[in-house]
């Protein structure tokens, strides 16, 4: 139940601000549901996914932000 909180915390985020610092993952509201590593320590696969989103999204961005 955590995991499907954390990553609608991630997806609001990312609405509201267009980009995600990974270090923000370790501030509240985020925080508070657990660490990445924790909520998907059965699963890490999960967790190195979701990073990857992150960094594609970031990295997007930085793209169109150059255009």
């Amino acid at each position: 139940m955590n995991q499907l909180r954390f990553v609608k915390l991630i997806i609001d985020y990312v609405v509201k601000n267009g980009t995600l610092e990974k270090r923000v993952l370790q501030e509240d509201p985020f925080r508070s549901l657990g660490s990445v590593t924790e909520l998907f320590r059965d699963n890490i696969d999960d967790a190195r996914k979701i990073i990857s989103v992150i960094d594609t999204i970031n990295k997007n961005t930085e793209h169109f932000e150059g255009a």
